[in-house]
This record gives structure tokens, sequence and C-alpha cells, in this order.
């Protein structure tokens, strides 16, 4: 039993002392004394706390630990609430706890929500042309395109996508043809292969990383008070105890694909009011 659960427990005995039945009264009083003493509850801790909690479930292709601990960053420093990711065994999170005051839990879930929606908008336009990312970014780079390039017909590709590049990746049948002699190279040419689907990886998280570091540097930190803090701390060190700590792994970070996801965060706009004590505040500066 998490305290948390403990103190609901004692709140409900408290609340059945004041029974009409005598007997009925005592009991839930003596339990509840018994209970406090135990556990060494403070009459303090039962009061009805500001700091409350949602729960968030996650979305299906809105799953990612980086991606999803980023909107938390994100809405820590906007509204000072804390984050619990609750992942599965693959690593992919399932649900989200929301710890804060509860005047800001609302406004909370409804800019991560906002914000889940921007960030799988922007991750689907992303993927849709990410054989064009990935050969562009081969063309701006001479020393891979030359060594790459060591197989004829991986040069001859290149040397075509080169002059009508404006035809294979933007006009729809053009971008057809180019998509199925990229998937022809994968096949034909192991080392292109390789460097195709590293880059296919790579890319997106570059992206993705310009993306949330955009709408992080916009969005005004909220100055919280140290007793607000140390009362979320409590509420999460009360309900949650046997929490871990998930560390991310580093990738490398492509600097095309990362200015594009800047470009694209820049354009998200967080200026909708949220309600919180003391009214309405604008989230940008």
């Amino acid at each position: 039993m998490t305290k948390g659960e403990l103190i609901t427990r004692i709140k409900k005995l408290l609340a059945l002392s004041d029974s009409s039945n005598p007997n009925e009264a005592a009991i839930a009083l003596s339990r509840a004394q018994k209970l406090m003493q135990q556990y060494h509850i403070e009459m303090s801790e039962l009061e009805d706390s500001v700091i409350s909690e949602r729960v968030i479930e996650t979305v299906r292709g809105m799953k990612n630990i980086k991606h999803i601990s980023q909107i938390g960053h994100i809405l820590t420093k906007v509204l000072g609430v804390k984050f619990i990711y609750h992942t599965n065994q693959y690593g992919t999170v399932n649900k989200v706890n929301m710890i804060g005051p509860k005047d800001s839990l609302e406004s909370c879930e409804y800019i991560f929500v906002i914000l889940t929606r921007s960030v799988m908008a922007a991750k689907k336009l992303y993927s849709e042309k990410i054989y064009c990312h990935i050969v562009d970014y081969i063309l701006g780079s001479p020393n891979l395109r030359e060594g790459l390039c060591q197989n004829k017909r991986t040069k001859e590709s290149f040397d075509h996508f080169e002059k009508s590049k404006d035809f294979c990746f933007n006009d729809p049948y053009g971008f057809k043809g180019f998509k199925v002699i990229v998937d022809s190279l994968c096949i034909l040419d192991p080392q292109f292969n390789y460097v195709f689907n590293k880059l296919k990886r790579e890319l997106p998280e570059s992206f993705m990383f310009g993306y949330f570091k955009a709408i992080y540097g916009k969005v005004a930190e909220f100055v919280q008070d140290d007793e607000t803090k140390e009362a979320i701390e409590k509420f999460k060190s009360g309900n949650h105890q046997d929490l871990k700590i998930h560390m991310t792994r580093t990738r490398r970070i492509h600097a095309d694909a990362y200015n594009d996801g800047c470009e694209q965060g820049e354009k998200v706009n967080l200026m909708n009011a949220v309600n919180g004590q003391g009214g309405v505040r604008k989230l940008l500066k």
C-alpha cells in the first residue's frame, strides 16, 4: 500500500468517525488513529493538498520515451509540473503521470494532447519524404557520395538524382520512380543499404531534436516557489516509491535535419490561454 492509498484509507475512517452510530464512530476513529501512529502519518498530511496528479494514456504512434519525455520537459518548464513515465518491457511508454498543483493539471493535460498531435504530424510529414532527405544528405556529402559511388549502378543513379532532383523529389510520378530506384539500390548494393538504413534512423531523430529544441526555446519558464516544489516532491515520493531512472542514449545529430526540425518547431503556436491560479498566463515570451 502506497502512502497515498494509506492516507485515503485514513480519511475514509475519519469520515466514518462522524457517524451517528457511537460504536461505529468509535471503532473508525480508533482504527484511523492506530494507522496514523503505526505509519507516522501527521494530521497535516490528511488535509486536502493543492498537489494532485493525472494519468494520461499514450496514443499509438507516440510511445517513444525520448519524444514523450521532451514534451514533459517543455511542460515542466511552462507549468512546473513533474512527470513519471511508465514503460513496458520494450521501453515504450504506455502512460504518463503528471504531478503538480491541481489548478495547473487541466491546462497541462490540454497542452500535452496538443503537443502530442503536433509531434505526430511533424514526424509523419518528415517520414513521408525520408527518401528525399536521405538522398539529399548523400548528395551534399562529397566524401560519402564518392565512397558509395564506387558501385557503378549507384553512381549512375546519383548522377540522375542530381540532374533531376526537383522532378524526383516533388513530382508525384517522378517521386514514385525515384523510390523504386532507391529500393533497388538497397537490394543490389549492400554498402548503400547500410548507409540508407543508418540515415533512416538518424535523420528523423535529428529532425525531432531540433523540433523540440525550438519549442523549448520559445516558452517562458515558470517560476515556482520552493514550498510548491517541496510539496510536489513529497507527493511524488509518497505515492511512487519504486521509481527507476531511465537513461536515453545519445545519437549523432545531423545539422540539416536538425535545422529542418528547428524551422518546423518555430511554427508551433502555444499562445493559447492557460487557466491557472492568478488568471490567464501567456506561455510564450
